[in-house]
């Protein structure tokens, strides 16, 4: 159980940071005549779809290599020990949440 869930984790953590490298990137496409949103959705379908079969298959190597004996996987040895702290992040999503909000409100007005 130790394994898959290490497993399942770190796939889930390296689909997240590509996810977020795409969102980064993905006003690119638009210059390529595609549809931003629709090309991320795309994107983020294939990589879902093969996230738990590599999970599987990376649990089923480290299942062939791992001492596993009375007290458990010794996941330790092979470098597999789960983090003992969680990051969190606070991001804003809003564009216009920053300072430049109070210019854009500021053209507004003026044409009140």
């Amino acid at each position: 159980r130790d394994i898959m869930l290490y497993h399942l984790d770190f796939n889930w953590s390296e689909h997240l940071a590509l996810m977020d490298d795409v969102r980064e990137s993905i006003h690119l496409r638009a210059i390529a005549r595609e549809t931003p949103l629709d090309e991320y959705h795309r994107i983020a379908v294939r990589e879902f779809k093969t996230l738990a079969q590599r999970a599987v298959d990376d649990a089923a190597e480290t299942f062939n290599s791992v001492v596993i004996d009375a007290q458990g996987a010794h996941l330790e040895d092979e470098g597999l020990a789960r983090p003992s702290a969680t990051w969190t992040y606070m991001v804003s999503d809003n564009p216009l949440a920053g300072s430049g909000n109070s210019v854009i409100s500021g053209i507004g007005n003026i044409f009140r």
